[in-house]
């Protein structure tokens, strides 16, 4: 199943970071016309430097998706008026043992379906009773009485609660040995380029990184694994570029000094990975280059 990153790939065209409503619906107004030699050359750059950010997948994993090297023939006129928003994301997976990882998924779901059988009468008995209270509860509210309707409706959020809690730990036992099975599988690199605002939980961490503004681990952030497993990644959000901390919020505001064009003045990178994988990762990354890369 392919993996989809933060930032959608757009071959044909550009993302544009647009005020102005009747852009932003995609109308073209002002006719096309083609990328100059100069804005081609910046955009594929700036995609190149994310591509090359992280090293050749190990042994045993491939590229599975990622975004095309390439700058779109013609833009809408309307555009020149803008900054341009450019990006690149590339998501690796682990093919070796993929065979053995499917199969073993595919045993844990026969076997989650067959607890849920033996846990179904069990069920039947709740939605009996729940059934069954329903008409009392009519009854009880014909007759007015309002002591026999709060009883009625307390035994139906313990059997509430029952059902609930028969619906977690199941779901949980499910995740957490899908978790196991496709652990370390897979991880990502997003960029995003000419942004001039983002947030970050109140309670994220600090992490020092070459050339950025400021890098942080969200710690919430435990992403999707491989075909959506819950997957135990973690992720961390570096900035490049002038920022500056944005006082009415936990996050950061940039200004864009070149009001249009592609050139690359701030940078976003989104890296994820497994908590054990994701050092070497970072540690890896070419972030000085990435830096090194924007308009001065």
């Amino acid at each position: 199943m392919d993996e989809s990153s933060r930032f959608v790939s757009l071959s044909v065209f550009l993302v544009f970071a647009l005020s102005n409503a009747a852009l932003a619906d995609g109308s073209c107004d002002g006719g096309m016309r083609p990328l100059t030699a100069n804005e081609k050359s910046t955009i594929l750059k700036l995609k190149q430097a994310c591509k090359d950010a992280l090293p050749p997948p190990p042994k045993g994993w491939v590229v599975e998706s990622e975004t095309k090297v390439e700058a779109p023939v013609e833009i809408c006129k309307d555009y020149d008026a803008y900054v341009w928003r450019t990006d690149y994301s590339m998501t690796v997976v682990k093919t070796e043992g993929a065979d053995q990882r499917k199969a073993q998924r595919e045993k844990l779901i026969q076997d989650f379906a067959a607890k849920m059988k033996a846990q179904q009468s069990e069920t039947d008995k709740i939605f009996k009773r729940v059934e069954a209270r329903g008409q009392k509860l009519v009854a009880a509210a014909q007759a007015g009485n309002q002591a026999e309707i709060d009883r009625l409706n307390a035994e139906g959020e313990k059997d509430k609660a029952l059902l609930d809690a028969q619906s977690a730990a199941s779901n949980d036992a499910l995740n957490d040995e899908e978790g196991r099975i496709f652990k370390d599988t897979l991880y990502s690199l997003s960029c995003i380029y000419n942004i001039d605002s983002y947030g970050r939980l109140a309670e994220a961490k600090d992490v020092k990184l070459a050339g950025s503004m400021a890098a942080f681990h969200n710690p919430a952030a435990r992403d999707q694994g491989h075909e959506g497993r819950a997957n135990g990644v973690v992720e961390v959000h570096a900035m490049f570029g002038k920022w500056v901390s944005d006082p009415t919020t936990t996050g950061y505001k940039a200004t864009l000094e070149q009001k249009t064009g592609p050139a690359g003045q701030t940078l976003m990178v989104v890296l994820k990975a497994d908590e054990g994988r994701f050092m070497s990762l970072l540690s890896a990354m070419k972030s000085a280059a990435l830096a090194g890369n924007l308009k001065k």
